[in-house]
């Protein structure tokens, strides 16, 4: 059954995205595609204004960013944007190079502006550069602006004043709302003092995708999956020593969903190599291929040092998939014990813990009740309502600053 949409007023939204997928990189950013989708399918216009930064090729004359991707729709510019040899974060420079961006922003704006006429209100995701230049043009245009921040990067950068520093303050002042994704991760942002966060809007799920195949008959060991590349962020070590650790009568697989390129090391750093026999690497998929995998899950792990949400984590227990994560700073906020297993940080005793209980005790865990809880607050017609609201308070608050400028 499709998800139903109710519409208060139809709204014309210009999506400025930091990260955007693209033919080139399909699945890099994808979380940014239910939050344009959710917005079309309740009737708004949504136009996407997106600059290209991640270096893609140029074959046979054609620059790879310029394919659409089918999902966007006609209302997508795009515009090629000059990629700097080296992460330009930690560089004084950086503000040269925000200005370049914000020219050709402004003429993408400019483009858009000429196409489909003014907008109700700019959203973007991530602030830098996405939502400094959605913020720099809604303060020349006198336009509302709503930041999204998604990266777990914000605070680490926030120690050096020539990263986010002064560019996060001024988008923050020119902005009339800014939203993490998760409670936990606003509580992050705030420990920077660079901004204040309005609220919080999560990442939309689609849970008409990701539904439970009842048609699959499951494996007779105990299928566990994972989801994002092998590494420390990701807490791959830490998943690796907890599976060694379980008893010898769990029999149990996992499927590791992203780039396994440094699996073998990290298994050789448990110095349990039989590992490996049990561990399947499925690469990195599409939505349409996760899906599939999750229906035929029996428990989704999250061993990660630091998480600001997690959407793969709740796409799966929208298929009826118990999670067990790590207090990693979003996904705790996200979940509710009576539905998922939560475990000390960087702590594979207890994840062994946390895992084991869960394979032992399938029957405590209701798949209906996990698809429930994950419709009743992540999916798209429940963010939908979130996110207007967020767009008719900045109209209003923009509204109100309009006033006083005449004064």
């Amino acid at each position: 059954m499709r998800a139903q949409y109710e519409v208060v007023s139809v709204m014309k939204i210009f999506v400025i995205p930091t990260w955007h997928p693209t033919s080139f990189k399909p699945l890099w950013a994808n979380w940014v595609i239910p939050h344009i989708d959710l917005l079309r399918e309740a009737g708004h216009e949504v136009s996407v204004l997106q600059l290209g930064f991640d270096g893609a090729p140029i074959e046979n004359g054609r620059d790879k960013w310029s394919q659409e991707i089918q999902s966007i729709g006609n209302r997508h510019l795009y515009l090629r944007a000059p990629t700097p040899s080296k992460f330009q974060r930690n560089r004084f420079l950086y503000g040269t190079l925000l200005h370049q961006y914000g020219c050709l922003m402004e003429n993408l704006f400019s483009a858009a502006v000429s196409n489909w006429g003014l907008p109700d209100v700019l959203h973007a995701h991530v602030s830098l550069p996405g939502g400094y230049l959605a913020a720099e043009i809604g303060d020349k245009f006198n336009l509302p602006v709503i930041v999204q921040e998604h990266y777990s990067g914000f605070k680490s950068d926030a120690r050096f004043p020539w990263r986010v520093g002064s560019y996060a303050k001024l988008m923050n002042k020119r902005s009339q709302g800014f939203y993490a994704v998760s409670r936990g991760f606003a509580d992050t942002i705030v420990e920077t003092n660079l901004v204040h966060v309005t609220g919080v809007l999560p990442n939309p799920i689609d849970t008409d995708l990701f539904s439970p195949d009842h048609v699959v008959h499951k494996s007779d060991h105990c299928r566990i999956v994972t989801v994002g590349n092998i590494g420390k962020i990701k807490g791959s070590d830490i998943l690796f020593e907890a599976l060694s650790k379980l008893p010898r009568e769990i029999d149990w697989r996992l499927y590791h969903v992203g780039d396994c390129t440094h699996v073998e090391k990290y298994i050789k750093d448990i110095g349990d190599v039989s590992l490996i026999e049990r561990i399947t690497c499925l690469g990195k998929l599409p939505q349409t291929e996760l899906a599939k995998v999750f229906s035929k899950s029996d428990l989704y792990v999250v061993s990660s040092r630091r998480e600001t949400a997690n959407t793969s984590m709740l796409q799966a227990m929208s298929c009826g998939v118990p999670v067990v994560t790590t207090r990693c700073g979003g996904p705790e906020t996200l979940l509710h014990e009576s539905v998922s297993v939560l475990v000390e940080n960087e702590n594979p005793d207890d994840l062994a813990r946390g895992i084991a209980f869960v394979i032992q005790n399938r029957n405590k865990f209701d798949p209906n009740a996990m698809r429930k809880f994950v419709i009743d607050h992540y999916s798209k017609p429940v963010v939908l309502k979130l996110v207007e609201k967020a767009y008719e308070e900045a109209i209003a608050k923009k509204r109100i600053e309009r006033g006083a400028s005449d004064y």
